[in-house]
């Protein structure tokens, strides 16, 4: 199952040069976590969700905003110039997505919209169906029987309509209309809740949480198809030229789904490549495209052997590594992923554990710490992972150093490997959790949670505690002339002038999870206040928040003249 994180989180760029710069946003322009509808024209690629209405011009893989940004989007037709965009009523934009009016009223929910010859018709809840002749300049109601109704499908020159009943009454079922909806008859599927409605060229399909059907003469006779045995409720079916698919949750695990695909309108099933809530599914320049609810947007690119996932909006980023000419970005719950072109594209990796707390590498092996995961270990930079050990265990700091490999294992102390790995040994300062490590010199420096800061002269065989004691360490870095260290606590940035072993305050007094130097400036990211910058070693501080989106940082990381936050 997918969890379910729902933290703001952004990737950005700023150019390191230019430390007054703004922000620019890296990420794919979409939300995970927000349940969105694909839509083609064939030039162009919309997606609805409840942020408003979005459109690639890559086939997915960027996405940028329209000026519909305040309502949410059910459904989405474009037609030329013209985009309609239903859910609270429909909005259109003669221009493209420049700007957009209210077309039908916005207490009206709309659920489906659909275009026939020169007449648009919406699904319209409780208020039946509406009509418009005039590219929706005005619409005209058309009742559907007292119905709810959901969704429609054009076929054959045929309106259907498939709809709900009314609280206490059983009026449910799939309708259809030959005169443009002013009247009504019931198919041979009536007195029946429909909530999906899809066809093909052959067949029409309808159905709810516990029935699939299938007809092939206008819904005048109805057959029930039977689905993969030991499933639960029906959550979504779509239509792909001539397959039809059905999303499936779990007969234990409702959240737990499963996505089968039918090649022959039914008869016969086959577990889907893609896994999860398919919400909705296109194709477009030979690319399928498909939105997994709570995961965001999907692009294969052979014929679905594989997927490709790019990073989404909405996706709390809690690490950042650089390794040769690629980037990685640590993720919570949704894995790691990686960009080989300075942060442009991110795309996802297959990795086991969810969640990434950390990064380090050393000639052979790039590594990632994981919550509660151990540490997982990749010798093709990233390519395939495997498990390097630790079980289960939170590792929250992780650091090459000397041979061994360094890492925190919860709150049982600091331990180490000299096999990249296979083997660990060792428990040092036993009860503590550490956040952060780091090396300078001969001198190895543990950030630890409340307990400060301790440094080893002997690779890990012994540690002393520094003078930063009773502090939340995050992040440890240093130039020529002194250390820095952010931490949870107030004042926030700590440096040291005597190579870690007495610190002092600055004046930032922000709690702060991350850090970088370079020369003499010290860029901090805080957990509540976003970025701020000094230019003469901590001394002084400015605030750079200029786009940045969200004020919680959580990770930054220099690469070649930008920094990543």
């Amino acid at each position: 199952m997918f969890k379910k994180i729902l933290i703001l989180s952004t990737i950005l760029q700023i150019q390191f040069s230019y430390v007054f710069a703004q922000w620019a946003q890296m990420s794919n322009g979409l939300s995970a976590s927000s349940r969105t509808i694909l839509y083609t024209d064939n030039s162009n690629l919309f997606a609805g969700n409840y942020d408003g209405l979005l459109i690639s011009t890559d086939n997915g893989v960027k996405w940028e905003k329209t000026s519909l940004t305040d309502s949410p989007v059910r459904t989405i037709i474009a037609d030329g110039n013209n985009i309609y965009a239903g859910g609270k009523g429909i909005k259109i934009s003669t221009d493209f997505g420049v700007s957009f009016s209210q077309s039908l009223f916005a207490y009206i929910g709309i659920f489906d919209i659909k275009k026939s010859g020169y007449h648009l018709y919406a699904a319209a809840g409780d208020n039946g169906a509406y009509i418009s002749n005039n590219d929706g300049t005005s619409w005209e109601q058309r009742e559907i029987f007292n119905s709810v109704c959901v969704k429609l499908e054009v076929m054959n020159e045929i309106l259907f309509a498939g709809c709900t009943g009314e609280l206490y009454t059983n009026n449910g079922g799939v309708y259809k209309t030959t005169d443009q909806g002013n009247s009504w008859s019931g198919s041979s599927l009536i007195n029946l809740d429909i909530n999906f409605l899809e066809s093909n060229s052959a067949f029409l399909f309808a159905g709810n949480k516990d029935s699939l059907f299938r007809s092939g003469n206008n819904g005048d006779t109805w057959t029930r198809l039977i689905l993969p045995m030991g499933i639960g409720s029906i959550t979504n079916i779509n239509a792909l030229e001539e397959d039809l698919y059905v999303t499936i949750s779990d007969s234990v695990n409702y959240f737990e789904r499963k996505t089968y695909f039918s090649s022959d309108n039914g008869s016969t099933w086959n577990e889907y490549s893609l896994q999860g809530d398919l919400v909705s599914i296109l194709k477009k320049s030979g690319d399928i495209i498909a939105s997994i609810d709570y995961f965001g947007v999907f692009i294969s690119h052979d014929n679905t052997l594989t997927w490709d996932h790019y990073l989404h909006d909405d996706v709390f980023v809690k690490a950042l590594y650089s390794k040769g000419s690629r980037l990685f970005a640590g993720t919570s719950g949704y894995g790691i992923y990686y960009s080989d072109d300075e942060g442009s594209t991110w795309e996802a990796m297959t990795f086991a554990a969810g969640s990434v707390e950390e990064f380090t590498s050393s000639d052979s092996y790039i590594f990632a710490a994981a919550y509660e995961g151990g540490v997982h270990r990749s010798s093709d930079n990233g390519i395939t992972w495997e498990n390097a050990g630790l079980g289960n265990h939170t590792v929250n700091g992780i650091h090459f150093f000397n041979t061994r490999l360094f890492a925190d294992n919860s709150y049982l102390g600091i331990v180490y490997s000299t096999n990249n790995g296979s083997s660990w040994v060792g428990n040092a300062i036993p009860g503590s959790v550490t956040y952060c490590f780091t090396n300078k010199n001969d001198k190895l420096f543990a950030g630890l949670f409340s307990q400060g800061i301790y440094y080893s002269t002997n690779s890990g065989d012994s540690w002393t505690p520094t003078s930063l004691t009773n502090a939340s360490v995050t992040k440890i870095e240093f130039n020529s002339d002194f250390m820095f260290a952010s931490t949870l606590s107030d004042p926030g940035i700590f440096r040291s002038s005597d190579d870690g072993i007495t610190w002092e305050t600055t004046n930032l007094n922000k709690p702060s999870w991350s850090l970088i130097v370079s020369d003499n400036v010290v860029v901090a990211g805080t957990g509540l206040y976003g970025v701020y910058v000094s230019k003469d070693n901590g001394a002084t501080w400015v605030e750079r928040n200029e786009n940045l989106g969200s004020n919680n940082v959580q990770s930054l990381l220099k690469y070649n003249e930008y920094v990543f936050s």
